[in-house]
């Protein structure tokens, strides 16, 4: 585990704790306190571009229902091709 991020949705807030010094693994680089914006840029990077070409098309093959950034990555558990880190969700209940 790199970074391990607690996000409140209710009260729009976001606490990490890194588990490497190396900024480039980290899920913010330097930020330490990323904000609920910096989350959501978060998972834009880490799913595919809404505008990418015949996109609800490849969703809908693909059995996706959520096409929001988040479920994308939910989805693919954050993997893309620049890296081989992925992304566990764990949901309280």
């Amino acid at each position: 585990m790199l970074t391990e991020m607690e996000i409140d949705f209710v009260n729009q807030t976001v606490k990490i704790k890194n588990h490497t010094d190396n900024m480039i693994d980290r899920a913010f680089g330097v930020n330490e306190h990323p904000t609920m914006k910096d989350f959501e840029e978060f998972c834009e990077y880490r799913s595919i571009p809404q505008t990418r070409y015949n996109f609800k098309t490849e969703m809908r093959l693909r059995g996706i229902t959520d096409t929001s950034p988040m479920g994308i990555m939910r989805f693919y558990h954050g993997r893309i091709d620049d890296d081989n880190c992925y992304i566990e969700i764990v949901e309280d209940d």
